[in-house]
């Protein structure tokens, strides 16, 4: 879950953007996957990831 920052009371220097959102989405439930290569690589290939059905864990709003 990522953690939530707050403009008024933390400065963010030392956070990831990979794993802060701003406060005003506390609300969101949410689970982010990073994927990180071991070395530096200038042109990265997009690649797909399969994760199957998740009708057990998430619902369609709207």
């Amino acid at each position: 879950m990522p953690l939530h920052l707050d403009p008024y009371l933390d400065s963010g220097e030392n956070l990831s953007i990979l794993f802060t959102k701003p406060l005003r989405y506390f609300y969101q439930a949410e689970i982010r996957f990073v994927v990180v290569p071991k070395d530096d690589i200038r042109d990265l290939e997009p690649f797909k990831l399969n994760i199957g059905n998740l009708e057990d864990i998430a619902s369609s709003i709207g």
